[in-house]
Formats: structure tokens, C-alpha cells, sequence
């Protein structure tokens, strides 16, 4: 996003314009960033650390209690056209797949299935390398992510990191000064 501000009233400034961009943002659904998420999600945009996804963290009937988590994102042109590539292979991949159940429910010749079968790993076999490839590229921003959290955890221990404001600046915001 920006370089990191030299003085604590250009920092405010910086997060300040940070939450009300982010106040607006919202998913496909129109559902805003969760209240529990939100400050972790500025300070990694401040940090010029984009974000696409996150999760406060929540009860599910299936899973039980989800931590909270943000994706991050890392999109360039190479990258985009990755994850076109692999949108399409995992399209493939699962129509060979559901052709495939077919072929079994209705009891195919078994070399008719062994022979998708083939296709449909392989399909699958691609998909994993283009994500490979997508996380190999993410790792710049993945090693500044880990600088970060370092420099964040080095004189703290995790379990009395507080939760809330403090001495009028958030946890998150600590990542900045």
C-alpha cells in the first residue's frame, strides 16, 4: 500500500483512510468484514499485504469452532492467469470425475473407467502443480508476512497479547510502529 509512516499523526492518518475504505467493503453477498477480523485485515493492507478473504471466527454445527483467518492475496498478471488455468482444470477435473461415477454406477467396461480415470488424475495431477506454482510465486509476500508477525511476537508472549484497545492503539496496529 503505502511506506510506513515516520510519524505517529501520518500513521493515524494512513489508518484512519485504511478503516473507511475497508468499513465499505463487503463480500459477494453483501456481508462486511467481521467486527473481529477487521483490525488484522487494515493492518495487513497497511503493510502493503493485500487481503481477499477472512473469518472472525465462529461456532459451525459441522466443524465446531473455526479460528479466525484472512487469505491473503498476491495477484499479478502471471498469477491471474494461474488461477484461470486452474479454474478450468478443476472444472474439467470434476466433470471427468462425475462422468466417471457414472461409468461405475453403471457398471462400464472396467478398462472404459480405468482409462478416464487416467484423464481425470491426471486433470487433478495439473491443478495441483498450477497451485504449486501460485504458492511458490505467494512466497515473497508470505516471508513479509512471517517478518511481520516475528517483529510483532518478539518481546510478547501470545497468550497475553490483549484483545482490544490498549493504551489507545489496538494489537494490530502495534505491527506498525
Amino acid at each position: 500500500m503505502e511506506d510506513h509512516p515516520t510519524s505517529s499523526s501520518s500513521l493515524q492518518q494512513v489508518w484512519d483512510k485504511t478503516a473507511q475504505k475497508f468499513a465499505k467493503v463487503t463480500d459477494r453477498l453483501g456481508t462486511p468484514i467481521e467486527a473481529e477480523i477487521m483490525e488484522t485485515v487494515m493492518a495487513l493492507n497497511v503493510l502493503g499485504i493485500s487481503t481477499s478473504m477472512s473469518c472472525g471466527g465462529h461456532l459451525d454445527d459441522d466443524r465446531g469452532f473455526v479460528a479466525p483467518w484472512v487469505d491473503i492475496w498476491w495477484s499479478d498478471s502471471t498469477v491471474i492467469q494461474l488461477r484461470q488455468q486452474a479454474q478450468a482444470k478443476r472444472q474439467q477435473a470434476d466433470s471427468l470425475h462425475e462422468e466417471l461415477e457414472y461409468l461405475h454406477k453403471t457398471q462400464a467396461p472396467q478398462e472404459e473407467q480405468d482409462t478416464l480415470r487416467q484423464r481425470r488424475d491426471e486433470c487433478y495431477h495439473q491443478l495441483h502443480e498450477f497451485r504449486r506454482q501460485i504458492r511458490s510465486m505467494q512466497c515473497p509476500v508470505r516471508d513479509r508476512l512471517i517478518h511481520y508477525i516475528t517483529q510483532f511476537y518478539q518481546n510478547r508472549s501470545p497468550a497475553a497479547t490483549p484483545h482490544h484497545e490498549s493504551a489507545g492503539i489496538s494489537y494490530h496496529r502495534a505491527l506498525l510502529y
